[in-house]
């Protein structure tokens, strides 16, 4: 082999590796681009489903607020589980409490629903896992006075009226946030 049939040899190699790095480097980022859809997606469901929860929202004395800025947890009603006289499976709503809360090592959003036998001893069940891939998790809680609205990051006395919500995530090598407010209707 001479040395100009080398040289078209690694020239060629040369080549056909620079086409494949930038076939690869182009399916990379279409695949970010599509997970970034996909935690979008799940933002909107995350907050649709504590809409819902914070719609079923209850006053009970045995059964507090508790929160702060990276967990929110609510007396409200809850589906569970159970049997009927058959041994078949059946689902029940009853008076409980839900939690909404960040996991740092995670990284997700998780839920926890206690019933009222379980929130009453401070227990819950399993965590749930809503969404991963998120960077933080923060609320803000809504009170109205005769002054007007007040904000505060933890729980303080009184009704609720509303809950800011935001999740912060990263996508394309940036920061992003989405928000929403949510009102309490037992506290309006």
């Amino acid at each position: 082999m001479t040395l100009v049939e080398i040289l078209i040899v690694v020239s060629v190699l040369g080549m056909l590796s620079l086409a494949m790095f930038n076939a690869l480097s182009v399916g990379l980022r279409v695949r970010k681009k599509a997970q970034a859809v996909h935690i979008e997606e799940d933002i909107v469901i995350f907050f649709d489903k504590l809409t819902a929860d914070l719609h079923n929202v209850y006053l009970y004395s045995k059964i507090d607020f508790e929160g702060n800025f990276h967990a929110f947890a609510f007396p409200a009603m809850v589906r569970i589980q159970g049997e009927d006289s058959n041994k078949e499976p059946v689902w029940d709503e009853q008076m409980g409490k839900i939690e909404y809360n960040y996991d740092v090592s995670r990284h997700a959003i998780l839920r926890r629903q206690a019933d009222y036998g379980q929130a009453l001893k401070g227990m819950y069940d399993e965590p749930q896992v809503l969404m991963e891939g998120v960077k933080a998790l923060r609320f803000h809680y809504l009170y109205i006075t005769d002054e007007g609205e007040n904000w505060s990051d933890t729980i303080l006395e009184g009704l609720i009226a509303g809950v800011d919500v935001e999740v912060v995530f990263e996508e394309a090598f940036r920061e992003r946030v989405i928000r929403k407010s949510i009102n309490i209707p037992l506290g309006m």
